[in-house]
């Protein structure tokens, strides 16, 4: 999938080899979250609607990025140990000037809203294609490699399907 030809700049300057940018899409609401569906709760996880955000990367150079997810495991704690948020992929490639697409599965167990702040980290695909050759991964935690962080914060709301809710009188 391509950029749209109004997003990308006439006569961009080339990024050096480790300068990556990332965007989520869509784009975040006004109070910065990305807002899920509303899912009715008691929805085994096979029957949870499949949700999903766009990745972009509009730079000159691949982009190798990790989503942090170990604040979902930490809610499973405080959800009767219920995976509310799921999220089957959270490491790839996004290649220059393209995006993909991360799924997000949404099981509520209450009629509340749920916030989960989610790390987000990027970097150059080509260092990451030099790790990945090396055969070594103990040279990713190196200080000198240049990580770029950012996060996406999820919201979604559940609700009882059987309740009714109140119409809007004619006029």
């Amino acid at each position: 999938r391509t950029l749209p030809a109004e997003s990308i700049v006439p006569n961009p300057e080339p990024y050096p080899d480790d300068m990556v940018e990332m965007f989520i899409e869509p784009v975040l609401s006004q109070s910065g979250h990305l807002d899920l569906k509303n899912v009715p709760i008691g929805l085994l996880p096979h029957e949870c609607p499949k949700q999903r955000f766009e990745v972009v990367n509009p730079s000159s150079v691949d982009a190798y990025f990790e989503l942090d997810v170990s604040r979902v495991t930490d809610m499973l704690d405080e959800n009767f140990r219920v995976e509310v948020f799921r999220l089957p992929i959270n490491k790839g490639l996004v290649g220059k000037r393209s995006s993909i697409y991360l799924d997000v599965y949404f099981q509520p167990i209450e009629c509340r809203e749920y916030l989960l702040d989610i790390p987000v980290r990027y970097i150059s695909g080509s260092w990451y294609m030099n790790q990945k050759n090396d055969g070594s991964r103990n040279r990713s935690r190196r200080s000198n490699a240049n990580w770029q962080t950012s996060s996406i914060m999820l919201r979604g709301s559940g609700y009882d399907p059987r309740v009714i809710r109140p119409s809007l009188p004619a006029s």
